[in-house]
């Protein structure tokens, strides 16, 4: 697997933060999975869909009733010592569980069949990736579509100050809230919508959790710079 930083749209960790073994890549036009240090490449139109689930684990639960079913037959039949045979069938009922109650796992489904990553648990911040690649409707899409891109929304007389003048926008509060694509459209109202490209911003675009309700939202991490800005709509116009 070979991708360059330029070419990364957004980073999610698997397990927990700066976790580089275990984390998902977003490019353009492709995902990229590393699990426990192992690369897996996906191109963004062939996937489906996500999904979490628990898979049982055939290894320990085949191993576990093979182990617990023969402890008991020597149990019965008094062939070996007691202990031993206790000791057996207590780790064969152990790994019987353990292979019944399943690992938690994050599904990544394609055209050809499902491909299975295993996770401690399902953080906020994977939800949150997962809902951001199926809300912007990057699943399924082919190379070369339309980039993605975020809403500022500014009010008109801080719009007209700002755009006569050189420099960076200046935005507060920071990190300054942003918009998807689909949100912008229920937001428009007198406010002036800008779209930006995340890619070319100068601090980037981060996700952060509401602490009142717990969701998690784009955000830009400082001014906005001009080259960023792809076009501007001013209502009224």
């Amino acid at each position: 697997m070979a991708v360059s930083g330029d070419d990364i749209q957004a980073v999610c960790y698997l397990y927990k933060e700066g976790d580089e073994k275990n984390k998902a890549l977003l490019t353009a036009d492709k995902l990229y999975i590393i699990h426990r240090k192992r690369p897996f490449e996906f191109e963004l139109a062939n996937i489906k869909g996500f999904s979490f689930n628990v898979r049982k684990l055939m290894a320990p639960l085949i191993t576990g009733g093979v182990t617990a079913s023969l402890s008991f037959v020597a149990l019965f039949k008094d062939v070996f010592d007691p202990y031993v045979v206790a000791f057996t069938l207590t780790t064969g009922l152990l790994l019987f569980y353990y292979g019944w109650t399943g690992q938690l796992v994050f599904t990544v489904s394609t055209r050809i069949k499902d491909y299975d990553f295993s996770i401690p648990g399902i953080t906020d911040n994977l939800k949150a990736f997962t809902g951001f690649l199926t809300g912007m409707s990057l699943i399924g899409r082919k190379a070369g579509s339309q980039p993605l891109t975020f809403f500022v929304f500014m009010k008109k007389e801080e719009w007209s100050k700002a755009r006569d003048h050189a420099g960076d926008i200046l935005l507060h509060p920071k990190p300054f809230r942003l918009y998807t694509r689909d949100q912008a459209i229920n937001r428009r109202g007198n406010d002036v919508a800008i779209e930006i490209d995340p890619l070319k911003t100068n601090h980037g675009v981060k996700y952060i959790r509401n602490p009142r309700t717990g969701r998690l939202a784009p955000h830009l991490m400082g001014d906005l710079n001009r080259d960023a800005i792809v076009r501007v709509e001013e209502s009224g116009r």
